[in-house]
């Protein structure tokens, strides 16, 4: 979010900021809320700004009725630097 001063020294938030939004998809073999820890960490690497994560969808794989990876698929949104 943008933040103007008015010259009367009210401030004006802007919502009109352009944001990119990446998708990736995202593993752990602990647990989904790691998935979705691992993706963000991951996108920090090459991503400057991120301003949000929106959660996609999330699966699991099931190997001899036992739970054995999770993913998550993320949408992660950042400000267009200019």
């Amino acid at each position: 979010m943008l933040t103007y001063t008015l010259s009367k020294g009210e401030e004006v938030n802007s919502l009109a900021n352009v944001v990119k939004v990446i998708e990736l998809v995202s593993s752990s073999a602990t647990g989904f809320e790691d998935a979705i820890k691992i993706g963000l960490e991951e996108a920090k690497k090459t991503v400057r700004g991120i301003t949000g994560v929106d959660v996609l969808g999330l699966k699991a794989t099931v190997e001899n009725d036992e739970l054995t990876s999770f993913r998550a698929h993320l949408k992660i949104a950042f400000e267009i630097e200019r």
